[in-house]
């Protein structure tokens, strides 16, 4: 078998190379077009149905899938069978075991990655107080996200990139770390600040002397609102 490194590559150059894979080991599973917990569940089922992976653990915020190698199989089964989701099979690898992050019980939080900027989270479920938590001399976003909530790590990767560029701007994430919507907006944050808010992710957005401006769910819009207040100073 060729290289962990070698077969990703292949992969990647040609989806339908069929390489063999053996057991022992665990089978990485790279794909785009993965946005929903709707969307993990049923690339977990259909792995599962590959008659050589069991127990496979999906993460739409990941991009992957992790699934033990019980049986002699090849990386074209795999293909087809992503193939057939409508997604689109990035590579594959054989490891000795799954990443943290694609092992049962973990959850991905959207701030899991921070970028190395100036990123806080001050809640996961209980109440705080947001004023409490503005930064200094910076526009700071208050970001509402959750771990199953797909365009909320989607939100939070455009915050990272415009932050990469700007470093007036602080994020303070309030996580609702629950399974599921109705849990999560069971949480006392999210009755505290949320209670006329249809869903999430949403955004609060302050100035650098604590003065609103933004508040709603388009991310796009929140760094607009940013940038038209930085141009005017």
């Amino acid at each position: 078998m060729p290289s962990h490194l070698a077969l990703a590559v292949l992969l990647a150059a040609r989806p339908a190379f069929a390489e063999p894979i053996s057991p022992p080991g665990r089978v990485v599973v790279h794909l785009d077009g993965m946005v929903c917990k709707g969307c993990q569940d049923n690339v977990a089922a259909t792995l599962d149905g590959l008659p050589f992976l069991e127990g496979t653990v999906a993460s739409f915020a990941v991009g992957g899938a992790c699934a033990t190698l019980s049986a002699p199989g090849d990386t074209e089964r795999i293909g087809q069978a992503i193939a057939g989701l409508g997604y689109s099979l990035t590579s594959v690898e054989v490891v000795q075991s799954c990443p943290p992050k694609l092992r049962r019980g973990h959850r991905v939080d959207p701030w899991d990655d921070t970028g190395g900027h100036d990123v806080q989270v001050i809640s996961r479920g209980e109440e705080v107080d947001l004023q409490a938590h503005l930064a200094a001399g910076k526009h700071t976003v208050v970001d509402f996200g959750a771990p199953w909530c797909g365009p909320c790590h989607t939100a939070a990767a455009a915050l990272r990139e415009h932050m990469s560029t700007h470093d007036d701007v602080a994020v303070r994430a309030v996580s609702l770390e629950a399974d599921d919507p109705h849990a999560s907006f069971a949480l006392p944050v999210a009755a505290q600040h949320l209670e006329w808010v249809s869903g999430i992710p949403y955004f609060l957005v302050f100035d650098a002397a604590g003065r609103s401006l933004y508040k709603g769910a388009d991310v796009a819009a929140a760094i607009r609102a940013i940038d038209k207040h930085r141009s005017r100073r």
